[in-house]
């Protein structure tokens, strides 16, 4: 094609036919233009084609992320909610009783306010994407903006939980929720020989009841078990908010998602 070409340019210069020559050469060059801007677009089409294609890829990752947090999140809930519901269960049966040897299980429910449990943070996919500086894939700017915020409010109260653990729970609670108890192995695999280890010692159990009916003492575990169900009030509040949120993004995660394929 190009040999033809040449030779018919050639025979067009050779008869003199300038004007016509020119025309051809005018025609060639807008051919040659026209093959340039459709390589160009070409090039640019296949490039936003990967541009979204690693866009839907981060954005559904992103997607699994919240949903794995969203799965620990409710075990957390169902954890805070039992934990309260023991605490509260042990100051109405204290001031009911006056007794804390009447009171039903009174160690197990102790035990359960021993556990304190800190708030995932699952964002990977998420820090991933910020340390490359592929941020700017997601060309939602409102969802954009609203993942970030997510995410933002997730380390508030990651960190907030934390501080509470940290600084008032192992600070001022549990050494006083642990002073009378005695710690369950309840939910260990203990071997037939070992199984007396799962019920508490009545001799100790005894100890800690006449200990109890000490002003001070009794004094001291009503507070401890009062802040503590204070803190899992406050934990279980942020947890509820952070799941309402996960389910709202990942909706407009999915629905960005479906727009884009």
């Amino acid at each position: 094609m190009i040999k033809f070409l040449r030779v018919f340019r050639q025979k067009l210069i050779d008869e003199s036919r300038v004007r016509r020559y020119f025309f051809y050469a005018f025609g060639e060059i807008l051919l040659v233009m026209v093959g340039i801007i459709l390589a160009i677009q070409f090039d640019n089409w296949n490039s936003r084609r990967l541009e979204i294609k690693k866009e839907v890829w981060y954005l559904n990752n992103i997607a699994d992320d919240m949903f794995y947090q969203e799965e620990e999140l409710k075990y957390i809930k169902t954890f805070y909610e039992k934990s309260i519901k023991d605490g509260l269960y042990i100051l109405s049966e204290a001031t009911k009783l006056d007794d804390f040897s009447k009171i039903d299980s009174l160690n197990p429910k102790i035990n359960s306010l021993l556990i304190s449990t800190t708030i995932p943070n699952i964002n990977n996919t998420y820090q991933e994407m910020i340390s490359s500086g592929k941020q700017s894939l997601i060309e939602n700017k409102s969802l954009s903006s609203n993942i970030i915020d997510f995410y933002l409010l997730t380390q508030e109260t990651e960190s907030s939980v934390q501080s509470n653990i940290n600084n008032v729970y192992y600070q001022d609670i549990f050494p006083v929720l642990l002073k009378y108890s005695q710690v369950s192995l309840s939910d260990m695999d203990l071997s037939e020989n070992h199984e007396i280890l799962l019920n508490p010692d009545k001799e100790l159990s005894q100890y800690i009841f006449n200990e109890l009916k000490k002003p001070k003492n009794k004094l001291a575990l009503l507070n401890a078990i009062k802040n503590k169900v204070l803190i899992m009030e406050d934990h279980l509040s942020r947890v509820v908010i952070v799941l309402e949120e996960i389910d709202k993004m990942i909706t407009e995660i999915d629905a960005e998602v479906e727009k884009l394929k």
